[in-house]
């Protein structure tokens, strides 16, 4: 089964106003959940293939480390993994006020037994 994982960036808008933007682009509810790895704050979708979206700050607030040091320049990150249209969702995306940019897109082949041990 081939998978598709994207990476987006946001350059300046602020997390409490990309998630409505992003709950639209997927019509599904983010869920507010906090890490240290992820600079504090973050939200998610998950799937129980444990697939989804991740939105996250991209420089942690009280270290100044980014989570991605390769997209600096972007203030927030969103990894989408494995949603059900994903081209559908790049394209609202792409037609929101505040669109991302697409970092990257890779799509990947995995087997249906990696997905039954999650």
């Amino acid at each position: 089964m081939l998978v598709r994982y994207d990476m987006y960036g946001f350059e300046s808008l602020s997390l409490e106003d990309a998630v409505p933007l992003v709950e639209a682009a997927i019509a599904q509810p983010l869920e507010e959940r906090d890490s240290s790895y992820y600079a504090g704050t973050y939200f998610r979708y998950r799937t129980p293939s444990d697939r989804g979206v991740r939105l996250y700050k991209n420089r942690d607030p009280n270290t100044g480390r980014h989570v991605r040091s390769e997209y600096a320049e972007y203030a927030l990150l969103m990894e989408i993994a494995g949603l059900p249209g994903m081209e559908e969702i790049e394209a609202r995306l792409a037609a929101s006020p505040h669109p991302p940019r697409l970092l990257r897109s890779v799509t990947k082949e995995r087997d249906d037994e990696e997905d039954a041990g999650r």
